[in-house]
């Protein structure tokens, strides 16, 4: 506090080093906070003003002006007092309604009481909410509580009703469905009170996923396989007509590649105020799980109006994760890649997440993309031995070193495992370059096959990721989607049954 420049240096450092969110104190000089904020680059401010006498007062001038004097050079507003009464939650209540009512434009306000007195505050502040966990030697600050501990009290008090949330899946990915049983672990880690049911939709028709989604407490499911959004508009009159008739909402991932593998459920209002998830905690409860229609008889039909569905994709995401687990970025871009796939739609969703990794060139192999993803993407079909070999012989030359594929992803099926296995060796095995390469097969490891593409690859000098790899990360994605919560993808490989390395 006697050298305020020497906060400047340390926060700033934490600036250059990409650190999410930076906690600048209030009474630190303005010329230090505006420089700051006017340097935070990717970072995000967070304005702190703490006070520990027990003496400050929400509905009082000071609050308000802290406020604003606070919101001037900061993304976050942070605000934390001690109170000696249980009132005074409900003085700060109201202070957080009146800042969102007078100042619209506002940064958003994250406030809380400490102490046991001030937990009931804790359970309604809906931004950057300070948690803790059971397992956690000690508390970070007196009164903090665990996500379980927030969503059950949020659950008593009627801020998040109970939700029924579907896996819906084909007959023909009934064995093949790993999601499913990561669901229940991850809604107890959480502690949800939503009803979550395994259930089968024919392979032609949508009329049971319209009964499933058309329900009063419907919150949401997800989709294995994805399936082409027009599939579900084009033959659904459900799907068309809901929100005002004028049909589901389109992600921007689903208006690019077209495949939907998430419904979510929003209320209106957050809708309109924003398109991202909301952050507000959920509460714990029973749940099971179902591979029949479960409790549809007995629950109430009709999806809300106040309701918005929007088609979502989270696969895309899922195979970015993991992509970029061991790798920055930086290392895809202006780099090629080859896609192997039986039809396009298989390799949507890796085609998108190898655009936002500003890949330079896709080479593919087995499909033909349609025109609408062909203008988006830098595609190039190996359509020869010829143009196979051209793209081999790229590495070998160090002014075409980047038109060398750096990462293969196969989303063939397993029983083609011997021609994946083939073009992991004719890209990994002349190439000059000591740098790894990334190979990523999406192909379902509870089939049986012949060979085993990852243990080629690695051979090859290649870092090899497999589909239940993408399927961790893609359900951590799903479940922010559908419930607005963020589980670790720590958890869910683990709750998989499988080791974290």
């Amino acid at each position: 506090m006697d050298n305020p420049d020497l906060y400047y240096e340390y926060l700033y450092r934490a600036i250059k080093w990409g650190v999410e969110y930076i906690d600048v104190e209030i009474w630190l000089p303005e010329r230090i906070r505006r420089k700051l904020y006017e340097q935070r680059g990717s970072s995000r401010i967070m304005s702190a003003f703490q006070d520990f006498s027990g003496t400050f007062k929400w509905p009082s001038a000071r609050a308000e002006a802290t406020f604003r004097e606070s919101a001037r050079f900061a993304d976050i507003v942070k605000m934390i007092a001690i109170i000696n009464d249980h009132n005074e939650n409900f003085e700060l209540e109201y202070f957080r309604s009146k800042i969102k009512a007078e100042y619209p434009d506002a940064p958003p306000l994250s406030a809380v009481n400490m102490g046991e007195t001030g937990q009931f505050s804790r359970t309604l502040n809906r931004v950057f909410t300070p948690i803790t966990h059971p397992l956690l030697p000690i508390i970070a600050a007196p009164g903090q509580l665990s996500a379980s501990e927030i969503n059950q009290a949020l659950s008593l008090l009627g801020q998040l009703p109970r939700k029924s949330i579907y896996g819906i899946n084909t007959p023909s990915s009934r064995i093949s469905t790993p999601q499913a049983p990561f669901y229940g672990k991850c809604f107890n880690e959480l502690g949800l009170p939503h009803h979550f049911s395994v259930v089968e939709r024919p392979l032609k028709g949508f009329a049971s996923v319209e009964a499933w989604c058309n329900q009063k407490n419907f919150g949401g499911a997800y989709l294995y396989p994805a399936v082409p959004f027009q599939h579900l508009i084009s033959n659904s009159a459900f799907f068309a007509s809901i929100n005002n008739g004028t049909g589901s909402v389109l992600s921007d991932s689903v208006k690019l590649i077209g495949m939907v593998d998430t419904i979510v459920v929003q209320s209106k209002a957050s809708f309109s105020a924003s398109s991202a998830p909301s952050s507000a905690p959920s509460s714990p409860g029973r749940h099971q799980n179902s591979d029949s229609l479960g409790s549809i008889a007995s629950s109430q039909s009709g999806l809300s109006p106040t309701t918005v569905m929007v088609f979502e994709n989270a696969a895309w995401k899922g195979i970015l994760s993991t992509l970029t687990r061991d790798f920055a970025p930086s290392a895809y871009s202006g780099r090629a890649a080859v896609v192997l796939a039986s039809k396009p739609d298989d390799a949507a969703s890796s085609l998108l997440a190898l655009k936002a990794l500003m890949v330079s060139k896709i080479y593919t192999v087995g499909f033909k993309a349609s025109p609408a993803v062909a203008r988006d993407f830098n595609l190039e079909p190996f359509d020869s031995l010829e143009s196979m070999q051209k793209a081999r012989t790229n590495g070998a030359n160090s002014a075409n070193h980047a038109a060398s594929p750096f990462v293969v992803v196969s989303a063939l099926a397993p029983e083609k495992s011997n021609l994946v296995g083939m073009l992991v060796r004719v890209f990994g095995s002349r190439s000059s370059s000591t740098s790894r390469k990334v190979f990523l097969d999406l192909a379902d490891g509870s089939f049986p096959r012949k060979g085993d593409p990852r243990l080629i690859a690695e051979q090859c000098g290649f870092a090899a990721y497999g589909a239940e790899d993408v399927m961790a990360f893609t359900t951590v994605e799903t479940l922010r989607l559908l419930v607005g919560q963020n589980v670790p993808y720590s958890f869910v490989h683990l709750a998989s049954g499988r080791p974290m390395f």
